[in-house]
């Protein structure tokens, strides 16, 4: 499960972006990033899938 957080700074709004196996209820991938661009995400979808090495992977957003 892919899930995008805002955090309010004093600089403006960070974004922390996890993914969260829904079966053992734990983090295997994160990242904080200053913005919401799709450059951000798709390396820790990547990510994720190097760390689990199964298949088949279903991602939910």
């Amino acid at each position: 499960c892919i899930d995008t957080t805002y955090i309010p700074t004093d600089d403006g709004f960070m974004y922390l972006t996890s993914i969260m196996d829904l079966y053992s209820r734990s983090i295997i991938a994160w990242d904080l990033a200053d913005t919401l661009s799709t450059e951000v995400v798709i390396p820790i979808i990547k990510k994720a899938k190097r760390e689990r090495q199964t298949s088949p992977s279903i991602n939910h957003s």
